[in-house]
């Protein structure tokens, strides 16, 4: 069995894309983060892919990525698919962060990629007008984000958590 570390991105299908990155970016604060005529990687500020949105017929979910422990050799993952009898092939330059991986489709017939490396997406220093998140630490405890607005028409700046 391979074992998933954590979700990579899905591929969504969707007859308007910039609807959609306006969309993801005002509610999600997700950034384009690569973009050519028919397609659109979305990440957060961190740099991990989400939404890789492509032009379609609206609410099909075209492709999904999973990250595998890295290190992983994905000739061996290839191997052991082909023992379970799982047809499976390796890719390259899958998405921005992924260079190298293993696809192979679910039985409806949605392509999956698995991959162990991936190369962070450049960081969005883009300021977000209207909505930002601050980090607070509560005593003994893991950081957590609290979502704010901010006044852009406000003296100086105002910040009232949501």
């Amino acid at each position: 069995m391979i074992k998933v570390k954590r979700l990579g991105h899905a591929t969504i299908a969707t007859p308007d894309i910039d609807a959609m990155v306006d969309y993801y970016g005002r509610l999600l604060g997700l950034t384009v983060i690569e973009r050519s005529k028919d397609r659109v990687f979305l990440a957060s500020k961190q740099g991990l892919e989400a939404i890789e949105l492509v032009k379609g017929k609206p609410n099909d979910l075209k492709r999904v990525s999973f990250q595998i422990a890295p290190g992983t050799d994905l000739g061996d993952v290839v191997k052991e698919l082909g023992k379970m009898g799982i047809k499976a092939e390796r890719r390259k330059d899958v998405s921005p962060g992924v260079a190298d991986a293993v696809t192979l489709e679910d039985p409806k017939g949605t392509p999956i990629d698995l991959y162990a490396e991936y190369k962070f997406a450049k960081r969005d220093e883009t300021p977000n007008t209207s909505s930002a998140a601050i980090r607070v630490r509560q005593a003994n405890a893991q950081p957590i984000f609290k979502p704010v607005r901010i006044d852009p028409n406000a003296a100086g700046i105002r910040i009232r958590a949501t």
